[in-house]
């Protein structure tokens, strides 16, 4: 007896899938460089210097700012004069803004190294008949420490001199009634050698 040999299966034999090479588009996808996250925006370094004027000792002092960027660093103390009447100079926080070597006034007179730092009022020395610095009306010197301006701060030109060449536009100013942080610092006298001299100008003779 013979079996019944099966149909022999044929072999098959597998063909290979082409390699797709990839379009350019998708070779750019694949090797495009990530897009850098946005640059934080710029913070601005604060205010080297800030303004705390007591209206109740006549005096203002600048701060700078600790290792903690608090003013809390006393760097110098001057005498001022203010308004007439207490809302002559108004309380508040304002910023210093303009600012010039010799500001004139109404009445013909001067005071040199104005800053302004709300409308209409400003930091300056005392005052003078001419723009120069041997032309100081005593009196407007003896004044400061007094409410005898018009709602200006009226100080020595030691003082005004320093805001005018360190405290930039944008520089706070703090005016309170008081402030445990300001006391009266006094004032040289005038010198009578030199009556018309503010005795703190850097510029008046020895």
């Amino acid at each position: 007896y013979i079996c019944e040999t099966p149909d022999a299966v044929p072999q098959v034999t597998p063909t290979s899938t082409p390699e797709v090479s990839p379009t350019p588009s998708q070779t750019a996808a694949v090797s495009r460089t990530p897009r850098p996250s946005r640059t934080p925006a710029h913070t601005p370094a604060p205010n080297k210097y800030k303004i705390i004027v007591d209206k109740a000792d006549h005096a203002f002092s600048i701060f700078t700012y600790d290792a903690n960027g608090e003013y809390t660093v006393k760097v110098a103390t001057y005498p001022t004069a203010l308004g007439r009447s207490s809302r002559e100079t108004p309380t508040g926080t304002f910023t210093i803004s303009s600012k010039g070597a010799w500001k004139t006034w109404s009445s013909g007179t001067y005071s040199p190294f104005y800053t302004k730092y709300t409308s209409g009022l400003y930091f300056h020395g005392p005052i003078y008949t001419a723009k120069s610095g041997d032309a100081l009306i005593p009196s407007s010197y003896e004044a400061i420490g007094t409410d005898a301006s018009s709602g200006c701060m009226r100080t020595t030109v030691a003082g005004a001199r320093f805001i005018y060449y360190n405290c930039p536009s944008g520089t706070v100013v703090e005016i309170v009634t008081s402030s445990s942080l300001v006391s009266w610092p006094g004032k040289p006298p005038i010198d009578q050698n030199y009556p018309t001299w503010d005795p703190t100008d850097p510029d008046k003779p020895d």
